[in-house]
């Protein structure tokens, strides 16, 4: 018998495919991500599974709304680079959705911590790798969006490693 979890999963699975292709022939890709509008444009908290994705999100949200919790769509649509709400169901679905984009501001790299300190990365080559390990996307994809992912980095140029913790306060001043 199944059950709608599996019909919404099978749903999306599909949903995800179409838009996969969709995405790889007008420049864009989906990021393991979670996103808040700070200041009006979406800043990007990157990390692997239990990074802390969601958590940043929600202690910050009383300032910063919520724009996504586990997965963004990032597209380059006249050489800026935007964020684009994902059609899936995220983890939290406490944050309203819109069909509109925001301009991608920062991207942070996530780093839980004793501490909340901010540090830039200038290193090109650590940036790609930190952000194709968040590219949620098949094997023959990636290769075809490796060349965004450069674009992205030399357009974007905001990155950094988020020390956090669970301080929201704290991560609001910083922010």
């Amino acid at each position: 018998m199944i059950n709608n979890q599996t019909n919404i999963f099978q749903f999306q699975y599909i949903l995800r495919t179409v838009l996969q292709i969709l995405l790889i022939n007008h420049h864009g890709f989906f990021l393991h991500a979670s996103a808040n509008n700070i200041n009006g444009k979406a800043n990007l908290f990157l990390g692997k599974n239990r990074a802390g994705k969601s958590t940043i999100s929600q202690l910050i949200r009383s300032k910063y709304s919520v724009l996504a919790d586990d997965m963004v769509i990032v597209k380059k649509e006249n050489n800026i680079f935007k964020l684009y709400q994902s059609p899936y169901m995220e983890k939290n679905q406490n944050f309203k959705r819109g069909s509109g984009y925001y301009i991608i501001d920062r991207i942070f790299f996530l780093k839980k911590a004793s501490f909340c300190k901010l540090e830039k990365i200038e290193n090109k080559k650590l940036i790609l790798l930190k952000v194709l390990s968040q590219l949620y996307t098949d094997k023959e994809s990636k290769i075809k969006q490796v060349g965004y992912i450069f674009d992205l980095i030399s357009r974007v140029n905001k990155f950094y490693i988020l020390y956090f913790t669970k301080d929201g306060e704290k991560l609001k001043n910083l922010l």
